[in-house]
């Protein structure tokens, strides 16, 4: 036999047995729910298919082998029945599965089997190419190898190269299949990741079409804003899975098929086949080689429906998504010099420049620095908490509230007290700044919130009693005002609009089943309340998320030494906390 039929017979061959099991169940593993269209397109009936699925129930693969096996058993090994197939996977869409079953052989053919000959015949010295310089990584006559172009080059004969390039293959084989089993484990955690957001999206749905059934129009329309709120969950979680899930399919596609040639060179053909096969499939693997399997780094998340407390005319609830966020970065350290703190108690984010202000306040100090901690400057104060201003800094610093530029100089500062300035104990520890530019200050001692106009440096506007000491503020998006009060261990939601507070929500923090101890250092988004949390021990502090109503969404991080001060970066993608001696940035994974 020529050595050009024996190609073309090597190639009959492979398609004569390509249709193996091993392929069969990978491309059980690759289809989805279009597999009984396939069957409908390959000559089942729905009876037929009904039956396969009863014989094989929940087990979707197990379903799709079955179908497959059958129907290679009902259709004679041919180069024909894989075309058939290959056309019924573009019928139902596949056509990557398709291209993947054909394995461009078909496009080979006809190049294998024309330049075969001139490839293992010397057309210099009208020769067998008998052998391997593996200096060159070549094939050539002996004639070749004893010339010029060839001198103290290190030859093999053709079995011991095939024999030896065999090996290399095979040391590589164990990495791709790994990563091949990688792959598939993270196909299937986005597709259960998948059925579980769609089950928690079905039942968070009828929980809000329920209740508007039974609501009037407005209450109806409300239903509607929700509904509306999950679809656009659904699209936005769906459209994260896709794009995991074309980068993975794509990623294994490309190995999947590398792996199969390599398998069939090494075992089908002979040791002069292989040689001149090898060189492509080496580039191959070293190509593939580099494009590891990404981390699987999908989190199984779902749409929560939290009911409504009776907050504002019409309210039927409130759609969040369950966050979880991990330590990225932390810097500082306890002491008194740079980029130490005593206790970092109070901490803010400056947009322009982009810095992190840090009360610390037994240092008597506000260190200005940047998100990886390399510091900027100081303001000396005794400093309890610090805000961000357009142009500068606010520092509560007992009995005053001090105002900075964006410089560091002291612009102004003022008391939250008038009339009774000298005749009343006062301890302002904490304050936010409204959207109208005013300061709300807390004042522990009093038990009260201040206002204040900036514009006229301070002025006191309105005293306002509440029932929490005020160790800790922020401000949602409507106006109303969070209280945590460290001593009591609760946080709760304030309306200050007509110059009372009007309590609106209690939060009482729990770790563990048990009521928690202290509540330290607050902030807010759009998402809701970020609260510290602690036992009252070291090491032992949580930070708990929150709705705007006031109720529990989740815990976002736990084991801080002792927290208090706690804010969003600028861009709302980090929670920067000051941990009495350090500075930890969290960001959402």
């Amino acid at each position: 036999m020529s050595a050009a039929e024996a190609i073309t017979t090597g190639v009959q061959e492979l398609r004569m047995t390509e249709l193996t099991d091993r392929r069969l169940r990978q491309l059980a593993r690759e289809l989805g729910q279009e597999w009984k269209s396939l069957a409908t397109l390959l000559g089942y009936k729905k009876a037929k298919i009904f039956q396969i699925e009863n014989d094989n129930p929940c087990q979707t693969q197990e379903q799709i082998f079955s179908m497959l096996v059958e129907w290679r058993q009902q259709n004679p090994s041919s180069p024909d029945q894989i075309e058939s197939l290959s056309n019924q996977l573009r019928e139902v869409g596949r056509e990557d599965l398709a291209d993947e079953l054909l394995g461009n052989f078909q496009r080979e053919d006809a190049r294998k089997q024309q330049g075969f000959a001139e490839t293992m015949f010397c057309g210099r010295h009208k020769s067998q190419k008998d052998v391997y310089c593996k200096t060159c990584q070549e094939l050539i006559c002996k004639t070749c190898s004893l010339s010029n172009n060839h001198e103290s080059h290190q030859y093999f004969t053709v079995e011991e190269a095939s024999e030896r390039y065999k090996q290399v293959l095979k040391d590589q084989l164990p990495v791709f299949n790994t990563d091949l089993a990688k792959i598939d484990q993270a196909l299937m955690f986005i597709s259960q990741a998948e059925q579980t957001f769609s089950s928690q999206l079905t039942q968070a749905t009828g929980v809000v079409q329920n209740r508007a059934v039974r609501a009037v129009e407005e209450v109806i329309a409300e239903g509607n804003r929700v509904i509306d709120e999950l679809k656009q969950r659904e699209k936005d979680y769906q459209q994260t899975l896709n794009e995991k899930r074309k980068t993975l399919t794509e990623l294994r596609r490309r190995k999947s098929h590398t792996v199969a040639v390599a398998e069939y060179v090494m075992q089908e053909e002979s040791s002069s086949d292989f040689l001149v096969r090898y060189t492509d499939i080496r580039k191959q693997f070293e190509k593939l080689g580099s494009e590891r399997p990404p981390k699987s780094d999908v989190k199984l998340v779902y749409p929560l429906f939290l009911r409504s407390q009776n907050i504002g005319p019409v309210n039927l609830g409130e759609v969040v998504m369950e966050d979880t966020w991990e330590l990225c970065h932390k810097f500082g350290k306890q002491g008194q010099g740079e980029g130490e703190f005593e206790s970092a108690r109070g901490i803010a984010a400056a947009a322009e420049p982009d810095e992190i202000a840090v009360a610390d306040w037994k240092n008597e100090r506000v260190v200005i620095c940047d998100k990886q901690g390399q510091i900027r400057g100081f303001i000396s104060v005794i400093s309890h908490d610090v805000k961000a201003m357009l142009d500068g800094w606010v520092v509560a610093s007992s009995p005053d509230v001090k105002v900075y530029k964006r410089d560091r100089t002291l612009a102004y500062e003022f008391r939250t007290i008038d009339s009774e300035a000298g005749k009343t104990t006062i301890h302002v520890v904490s304050f936010v700044l409204l959207n109208n530019g005013n300061i709300i200050a807390g004042d522990i001692a009093r038990k009260v919130l201040t206002e204040h106009q900036p514009g006229k440096k301070g002025k006191l506007i309105r005293t306002i009693p509440v029932s929490l000491r005020p160790n800790h503020l922020a401000v949602l998006s409507n106006g109303w005002i969070v209280i945590s009060d460290l001593e009591q261990g609760l946080a709760g939601i304030v309306d200050v609009s007509d110059g009372k507070a009007a309590e609106v929500a209690t939060i009482q923090p729990t770790i563990d089943g048990k009521p928690g101890k202290r509540c330290g250092g607050v902030c807010s988004n759009s998402s809701g309340i970020y609260l510290v949390v602690s036992t009252g021990y070291v090491n032992s502090s949580h930070i708990h998320h929150y709705n705007c109503a006031g109720q529990f969404v989740s815990c976002v991080a736990q084991g801080l030494y002792n927290p208090q001060g706690i804010t969003f970066t600028v861009d709302g993608q980090q929670l920067a906390v000051a941990d009495r001696h350090s500075v930890k940035i969290y960001h959402k994974v």
